[in-house]
């Protein structure tokens, strides 16, 4: 019952492992940005990329 509620105001489950997938790639990210001074640029466009995921994920909220 729950659940209908929650998706009439728009939030979803999200299961925890791809949310722990998707903080997994951030930290990559920046590690790889780190190391490879040469790519700034690229990486940091995935990695702002990933950060948005991850807050989408961690929020449950569904954006309209």
């Amino acid at each position: 019952m729950i659940q209908i509620v929650l998706g009439f105001f728009g939030y979803i489950k999200i299961p925890r492992e791809a949310v722990q997938l998707s903080i997994a790639q951030e930290v990559f990210f920046e590690v790889l940005l780190k190391q490879e001074p040469d790519g700034k640029d690229i990486i940091e466009r995935y990695l702002r990329g990933q950060k948005t995921l991850t807050q989408f994920l961690r929020s449950g909220r569904l954006l309209t």
